[in-house]
């Protein structure tokens, strides 16, 4: 909670600026003073660029840095605001101000083995992983938890010398994971990012000093936009492999579903290229919220002293979520329903290109009127009663997709090779 200095009633600016190490550099300045004998404002600002460094990238840039979210990129912040007395009885105060940022981070360490399984932790698309088994000695080098045959690989096989990626890819280090042994030192082929923009912020705050009461009225309101594009601390430094398609077009699964399903029964011997990378998360939360506030305040020299007023406050977000990403991955933006005996019904295009899309809306409502009285018997003596009611009202919806790419039984691309999961 970042509360401001007030404009002052005398003339007051300064600046500063710094350098710092990671490349950090930032300059902020104020100026305040009278506009008139009642008027005073107050303008400020600072900007931060930082081109980051505390994690080393060996497949990319260095990442992370000390920005919000730990991030490196640039943050401005701008603010203004008015003071005024009008007249004997009116004071008033307002302020605008806004926050945005863009940088891009990396947080943390996944630390232990990481096998070369088709399908890591129970994934919904084949694991990128799985793709060091195309590559010169891999399913024999010791420590290096892999799992390119037998149950492990699903009776999935990955076509030699189609990996692509690099310079360094994970099955360089013991248990495939530079981060064992090193913490800030990973493999990553796509960068994660966040940004706020479109951020507006308003305050404000009037007082009419009535006799032996204040009338006083609170207004706020604030509106963002914040993105967020992440992908896995784990990354096997892959961008696309092959996996081995059905090397007969006439017996399987593909071939009996060909006629039905509209598949190129050709296309079911040809190896399926799985693009592993990027596979991302979208998280965007918009979200406008405003409250207004009035107060009567009682300021005689009575005993009986007392407050009531009335509040009301709303709130509304959009947070769509998508999760594997994979934009390069294109049956997952063309998918299919299966029905009953292995039917196959085409579905409403997947705009994202995305394993999991959903998105929630809600809003919320909230009023309230309240009050309270004290009564002073004496210097030690005081007794006071508050009452307040509060009404609440929360809606929303939300809706949720979901689709597999190459794991599900029976149509993965040992069958169905480059028609797998496309019509």
């Amino acid at each position: 909670n970042y509360v401001s200095k007030k404009p002052t009633k005398d003339f007051y600016a300064e600046g500063r600026a710094g350098v710092a190490n990671n490349d950090r550099y930032w300059g902020e300045a104020v100026v305040s003073g009278p506009i008139t004998d009642w008027l005073r404002f107050r303008v400020g600002a600072n900007a931060t660029t930082e081109n980051g460094g505390f994690f080393k990238n060996l497949d990319g840039k260095r990442q992370g840095g000390s920005l919000p979210q730990l991030s490196a990129g640039s943050s401005q912040y701008l603010e203004g605001q008015l003071d005024a007395n009008l007249g004997d009885h009116l004071d008033a105060w307002g302020m605008i101000s806004s926050g945005t940022f863009s940088g891009d981070y990396h947080q943390n360490a996944t630390r232990g083995a990481i096998p070369n399984k088709y399908q890591l932790n129970g994934g919904f698309s084949p694991s990128n992983f799985f793709g060091l088994c195309g590559l010169p000695g891999v399913a024999g080098s010791p420590g290096g938890a892999n799992d390119c045959t037998g149950a492990g690989a699903a009776g999935q096989s990955v076509v030699p010398g189609s990996v692509v990626g690099g310079p360094v890819f994970a099955n360089a280090f013991p248990g495939n994971n530079p981060s064992t042994a090193d913490p800030r030192t990973f493999i990553q082929e796509a960068t994660s990012t966040n940004k706020q923009h479109g951020d507006l912020a308003l305050a404000t705050n009037w007082t009419y000093h009535a006799p032996s009461v204040d009338v006083t009225y609170l207004g706020g309101y604030q509106k963002f936009n914040y993105v967020l594009n992440f992908t896995n601390y784990a990354d096997s430094g892959i961008t696309s492999f092959q996996l081995a398609g059905n090397p007969s077009t006439t017996p399987g699964l593909c071939a009996a579903d060909a006629a039905g399903a509209g598949y190129n029964p050709a296309a079911c011997a040809q190896p399926l290229t799985v693009m592993a990378a990027p596979d991302t998360t979208f998280f965007q939360e918009k979200d406008t919220f405003y409250s207004h506030e009035l107060d009567f305040t009682s300021t005689n020299d009575s005993p009986l002293q007392w407050i009531a007023g009335g509040y009301y406050y709303h709130e509304h977000y959009d947070q769509p979520v998508w999760a594997g990403v994979m934009p390069n991955q294109t049956q997952l933006a063309h998918p299919f329903l299966i029905g009953a005996g292995g039917s196959l019904t085409p579905a409403p295009v997947n705009p994202a290109s995305a394993i999991s899309t959903s998105d929630t809306q809600l809003t919320y409502t909230s009023w309230a009127v309240f009050g309270h009285v004290d009564y002073k018997f004496s210097d030690a003596w005081k007794a006071h009663v508050g009452l307040r009611y509060t009404s609440d009202r929360k809606h929303g919806i939300q809706f949720w997709r979901f689709e597999e790419f190459g794991v599900i039984p029976g149509f993965q691309p040992s069958s169905f090779g480059a028609a797998t999961d496309r019509k």
